[in-house]
């Protein structure tokens, strides 16, 4: 069974923003990153406007596929999963939308569980 998702539009403008707002909040909170990761699809560009603000070079992706436009498929899966290794570094993971959790759950144990990182965070934009 899938459900349907209620999706909002916003400008460029109000993402923009709405990206530097979160890397405020990151920068205030004391976390520095050694790497960034995005949650594709929608966290490409969050997570890329974020590391230019944050000043962190190293940023990679991997793709969760948790929707079809805005209908939900039943399990998510991870396409183009990490390659390289991220032992001992601390981790900040960014996606666009976050409303069950499930797609963060599924991203932090791909980390843990391949890269061994010294630690973990997310970011979101809307949730």
């Amino acid at each position: 069974m899938t459900a349907k998702v209620r999706c909002e539009y916003i400008s460029w403008s109000r993402f923009y923003r709405l990206s530097r707002i979160l890397a405020t909040i990151i920068h205030d909170s004391g976390f520095k990153p050694d790497i960034i990761i995005a949650i594709g699809r929608g966290g490409y560009m969050p997570a890329r406007i974020i590391s230019d603000f944050l000043h962190i070079m190293n940023m990679t992706a991997f793709k969760i596929e948790h929707y079809r436009g805005t209908e939900k498929k039943p399990a998510a899966l991870i396409r183009y999963p990490l390659s390289e290794g991220v032992s001992g570094q601390k981790v900040l993971l960014v996606d666009d939308v976050c409303d069950t959790g499930d797609t963060f759950e599924l991203a932090e144990k791909h980390v843990e569980e391949r890269m061994q990182p010294e630690e973990i965070r997310s970011a979101v934009m809307h949730f």
